[in-house]
């Protein structure tokens, strides 16, 4: 008896194995048990992420598998409809593979199937032939940038517009959507202007220069910035054609090239900073530009090098959190890599929570290696070097790879890892890590005045302040041109002498800084340099110690530049 009942029970496990994925996960999908599968790919993937033997495409293939169980059992499949287009996509391979890797935290699952329903229906003939357009669309349009469409991505409508409207134009975009990995297209299909819109844009811009040169077209509305007046466009419906007839200030100015370029199938973006007052923000456009046989993206387009802005920040479009405009830079990288090295980075960087942390860092070395561009495997190198898993060779090992990929091109988002890292060690530690970082970086010297303002701060933390001095007295006196750093490090030094009540050695400071410091261009925005920020600082430092006559002879200096200054002292 007992033979007879174990035939049919072998008979049906070893019917089980033979299964392929796709087919368990379609028997799933339809049994509503897609949450079991989760368990069973974990014990297959883990394995195989761990191995340095496992073939590209097998563990590209369970990566991707187990991706797309962990994202959609989150959702509950009430109509047929859902539970057809998740079966067909699970025998789409490419399709399958560009979006269950694509997917992440900030993605939400119901409203991701929302998007590939609504293209089901109306292009799934075609949508195997665009794998990482349509990844791009659904991780951007699960989330709409602004209330107005919310509506319409809930029912899919701008996404398979979208889609429609980038397949059909392919042959005359800049670039060519089948070759753009699926990263950069977020940069392009995160486009909120009207279909009208996107005709004027073609008639005019369809042939014209870079993106850069677009901003300009915009006329500065002088009058709304500087006076308070309304704005031209003000009483005129906020088109790109308006915006191009009106003016407007650089957000405006920034909102029209970024749209323009994302019509045309660029990749583009909208980066905001502050000058190097640290008081009046700026923003400015960024945009990947063909540079011989190579793509980089050009991220200084309309910047005020006057105002010292250093670095700006970015708005992902995936997760709308802000990023640093270095992180963005970084994925041009991607395009300088294949389908398959892409693939595999990002199945390893999505699998690591199911390795220990120990074993994460050689897996991430692994990742960047396939695909210097992956930016969660760089950003993750400093997440656990700030958990203090890496082992002495392990960070001189990461340090390396920074130093090889990143430290040069690409110096902003490696300082970045680098602070990170090191964020976990102790202060001593990270003292000596700092100046192996200056001197890494020792042609960039915004980045060296940062690890000194860093240091200062590490050394008042242990109650060395004559070296928190020193080392706020080198950004002080040999990298005047760091612009917001500077502010920050007089600032530090200014709090740090007041309480000692060091009120004379302050003033010297000021004196020297402020004699030393680049005046700007004579222009409406030279009120926020760091020239006169500081000389206004002085004059209240003077005015506090009574010296009014040296307090006038600053604010004189300042009027020259910033014409609201009182010349007399408003204390007298």
């Amino acid at each position: 008896m007992r033979v007879v009942f174990l035939i049919p029970l072998l008979f049906l496990a070893a019917t089980a194995k033979a299964q392929s994925w796709p087919d368990r996960l379609s028997s799933a999908i339809d049994a509503g048990t897609l949450g079991n599968e989760v368990t069973a790919l974990t014990s297959e993937l883990k394995p195989a992420v761990e191995s340095l033997e496992t073939p590209d495409e097998q563990l590209v293939d369970l990566a991707t598998w187990y991706r797309f169980a962990w994202f959609f059992s989150r959702v509950e499949l009430k109509e047929e409809v859902d539970k057809k287009c998740l079966k067909w996509l699970v025998k789409q391979p490419k399709l399958m593979r560009a979006l269950s890797l694509a997917v992440g935290g900030s993605d939400q699952p119901d409203k991701v199937l929302n998007v590939i329903r609504a293209l089901y229906r109306t292009d799934r003939e075609t949508m195997e032939e665009w794998p990482e357009l349509v990844a791009a669309l659904a991780v951007v349009w699960d989330a709409p940038p602004n209330d107005t469409s919310e509506e319409a991505a809930a029912r899919g409508d701008w996404a398979v517009w979208l889609y429609s409207y980038y397949t059909k134009n392919n042959d005359r975009l800049r670039y060519n959507l089948k070759e753009v990995p699926w990263q950069l297209q977020t940069y392009i299909v995160d486009l909120v202007v009207s279909q009208q819109e996107i005709a004027w844009t073609w008639q005019r811009y369809g042939k014209r220069g870079d993106v850069g040169a677009f901003y300009f077209d915009v006329a500065y509305d002088t009058d709304a910035f500087y006076q308070g007046a309304e704005k031209k466009i003000g009483d005129a419906a906020y088109t790109l054609e308006n915006i191009q007839k009106h003016g407007g200030i650089c957000v405006d100015q920034a909102y029209f090239a970024t749209q323009v370029g994302r019509a045309l199938g660029v990749p583009t973006v909208t980066i905001v900073g502050q000058g190097g007052a640290g008081e009046v923000g700026h923003a400015w456009v960024g945009f990947l530009d063909k540079r011989g046989k190579s793509m980089v993206w050009n991220l200084r387009s309309a910047r005020y090098e006057q105002q010292l802005y250093w670095t700006g920040k970015v708005s992902d479009p995936q997760s709308r959190t802000e990023i640093s405009e270095s992180e963005t830079s970084m994925l041009g990288e991607l395009q300088n890599t294949t389908p398959i090295q892409r693939s595999k980075a990002l199945a390893i960087v999505r699998s690591l929570d199911l390795v220990p942390p120990a074993q994460q860092v050689d897996l991430v070395l692994r990742a960047l290696n396939l695909s210097a561009g992956d930016r969660e495997a760089w950003l993750k190198l400093g997440d656990l070097g700030a958990a203090g898993v890496m082992s002495k060779d392990q960070t001189n090992q990461v340090a390396e790879v920074v130093k090889k990929f990143a430290s040069k091109q690409y110096a902003d988002l490696a300082y970045q890892v680098y602070q990170r890292m090191i964020a976990g060690k102790s202060n001593l530690e990270q003292l000596e890590q700092f100046d192996v970082i200056a001197g890494i970086f020792k042609d960039r010297p915004d980045i060296v005045a940062s690890v000194r303002v860093e240091q200062g701060k590490l050394c008042r933390g242990l109650k060395r302040n004559d070296a928190a001095l020193k080392a706020w007295g080198d950004v002080l006196t040999n990298h005047l041109y760091a612009g917001p750093i500077v502010l920050e490090a007089l600032r530090l030094t200014d709090e740090m002498l007041r309480e000692e009540k060091e009120v004379r050695r302050l003033a010297s400071i000021y004196e020297r800084v402020f004699s030393q410091i680049p005046r700007p261009t004579p222009s409406a925005f030279a009120q926020y340099s760091p020239y006169c920020v500081i000389g206004l600082r002085y004059s209240e430092l003077l005015d506090d110690m009574n010296d009014r006559a040296g307090a006038l002879r600053v604010r004189q200096r300042i009027a020259v530049f910033d014409k609201s200054v009182q010349i007399t002292s408003p204390r007298r």
